[in-house]
């Protein structure tokens, strides 16, 4: 599997995209499984995206309801600065 999260950011940066793509070829598998997520990419980034996958399958998800995770509980401890 190769798994790139915030990939937009990634990928937008010539020097980042290298380091990347290094990291991509040095896996010799030619059936790894490529996931790329994102909350924004623009068409640029999607075209360079594509470079790396085989038949890629995009989800937009256009409602913030449907990000919500019902029954989660999140806490948090206020510490001093100290």
């Amino acid at each position: 599997m190769f798994v790139l999260d915030e990939c937009d950011k990634m990928l937008s940066e010539t020097d980042m995209r290298s380091s990347v793509q290094q990291i991509f070829m040095s896996s010799k598998s030619q059936n790894k499984q490529v996931m790329m997520f994102s909350a924004t990419m623009g068409a640029d980034v999607k075209d360079v995206c594509r470079l790396y996958m085989k038949q890629p399958f995009e989800l937009y998800i256009d409602s913030d309801a449907k990000l919500t995770l019902h029954g989660l509980k999140q806490y948090y401890v206020k510490l001093e600065d100290s």
